[in-house]
C-alpha cells in the first residue's frame, strides 16, 4: 500500500519544481489523465496479492482524493479516456475504462474522490459505494511524509515475480523480507527513508552489509548505472537492531534532476 500526496510535493520549495516537470512532460494533450493525477490532492492506493497470483489479476484501489475533474472531459490519445457513464443508488457515477484493460479497471467517482479498481476489488467497491456516496477512508500512512509506501512479502510471491534473477541485495531483501518501507519526508528534513523487517538476523545483518557498500567510492556499479552510483553515494546512515534494517540518504538536486 502506498500514499502520494501530491499537493504537498508541489508546495514543496525543492520537490514541487521536479514533480511539477514531471507532470508537464508526461502530459500530451489537454485534460489527460497525468492532469487527473496532478490535480488530486492525495492518491492512495493498496493491492491484495495471494501466493501465485497473476499481476492481471492482483485485487487493487487506487483513490484520488480531492479530485474535481470531469470524467467526461479527460481524453487518452485524443479519445475518451472513460465511457459508460451509469449511476449508483447513492449518486455514485462508475465509468469503464476502455483504454486500459476492459472490464479489468473500473472508475468510481465518489463525493471528492475518484476510486479506481481493479479486478476483484471491481465488485467490492460497487456493493460499498452503492451505500453510501462517501469514499473509503485514507491510509493515512506516516503524516507529514509526502510520499509513504509499505510493502510485505506476500506481495512478492506474486506468479509473474521472477526470483531467480535477483541477486545481491535484491536477493536478500525478497527472500527474507517480512514488511518494509519507504518514506520521502518534506525537503526541509530532505531524506528518504527505507526500513526493512526480516524474518533472520542473518539475512539482516547482509542487508546492512550491501547497504553500507554502497557508500563506499568502489561501489559495484556497470556502465550503465550512473544514476544509481549518484543514490548510492547520498547515504547518509544505515542502522541495524535485530533483523530491523534502517536506510536514511539525502537526494541532492542534481539526483532529482534526473530522477524526475
Amino acid at each position: 500500500m502506498g500514499v502520494i500526496r501530491v499537493r504537498e510535493m508541489l508546495r514543496d520549495p525543492i520537490y514541487g519544481q521536479y514533480v511539477r516537470r514531471a507532470f508537464d512532460r508526461s502530459a500530451r494533450e489537454p485534460n489527460s489523465l497525468v492532469d487527473v493525477l496532478a490535480n488530486a490532492e492525495e492518491i492512495d492506493g493498496a493491492c491484495d496479492v495471494r501466493p501465485k497470483t497473476r499481476v492481471d489479476d492482483f485485487s487493487c484501489t487506487l483513490i484520488l482524493y480531492g479530485e474535481s475533474m470531469n470524467p467526461a472531459n479527460v481524453v487518452d490519445d485524443g479519445a475518451p479516456a472513460f465511457t459508460a457513464k451509469t449511476t449508483l443508488a447513492s449518486g455514485v457515477t462508475e465509468w469503464s475504462i476502455p483504454a486500459h484493460g476492459g472490464d479489468a479497471w473500473t472508475l468510481f467517482v465518489a463525493r471528492d474522490a475518484w476510486v479506481f479498481a481493479h479486478a476483484g476489488a471491481s465488485e467490492r467497491t460497487r456493493a460499498s459505494l452503492a451505500e453510501s456516496a462517501s469514499p473509503p477512508p485514507r491510509l493515512d500512512l506516516e503524516p507529514g511524509a509526502l510520499v509513504a509506501v509499505a510493502l510485505r512479502a506476500s506481495a512478492l510471491d506474486a506468479r509473474d515475480f521472477d526470483r531467480e534473477s535477483l541477486n545481491g541485495t535484491e536477493r536478500v531483501i525478497v527472500n527474507a523480507l517480512d514488511t518494509g518501507e519507504m518514506l520521502v519526508t518534506p525537503s526541509a528534513k530532505g531524506d528518504v527513508v527505507s526500513r526493512f523487517w526480516l524474518t533472520d538476523e542473518d539475512s539482516a545483518k547482509i542487508l546492512e552489509g550491501e547497504m553500507l557498500a554502497t557508500t563506499k567510492p568502489d561501489a559495484r556499479c556497470d556502465s550503465t548505472c550512473k544514476l544509481v552510483r549518484a543514490i548510492a553515494a547520498s547515504v547518509l546512515h544505515v542502522d541495524r537492531s535485530g533483523t530491523f534494517v534502517s536506510v536514511r540518504l539525502h537526494l541532492p538536486e542534481s539526483v532529482l534532476k534526473r530522477l524526475l
